[in-house]
């Protein structure tokens, strides 16, 4: 289930926050260690949030048409996947730091001592 809403100190205009809401049956509490020891690392490393991946069969959900209204209704499908991982780094860390798969890693910047990527 998912709903844009709208924070209170701005017009609704000009910021919409999507709020995702997903349960899963966890009866031998893995997933929920996995998820629970990411955002520790996340939390740890002075990160705000920590990064899970879901994957769904295509033509499950209605996504699409639902985002159109800003709301869905509660649907139910199985989930064909879950990727999470624990990120141990410091957040003042250089762009070029970064691991090189990471959205924000840029070689600009790199010392010339360090090995540039090809």
């Amino acid at each position: 289930m998912f709903d844009f809403t709208t924070r209170m100190t701005q017009p609704a205009a000009t910021k919409r926050l999507p709020f995702l809401e997903i349960w899963i049956s966890d009866r031998d509490y893995r997933i929920r260690e996995a998820i629970a020891s990411a955002h520790q690392a996340a939390l740890v490393s002075g990160h705000k949030r920590s990064l899970v991946k879901f994957w769904k069969r295509k033509g499950d959900g209605i996504f699409r048409e639902e985002s159109e209204v800003g709301w869905s209704c509660d649907s139910r499908y199985p989930l064909a996947g879950m990727f999470v991982w624990e990120r141990h780094e410091s957040v003042n860390l250089p762009r070029w730091a970064l691991p090189m798969l990471d959205e924000r890693f840029s070689a600009e910047g790199t010392p010339e001592w360090y090995e540039k990527p090809p």
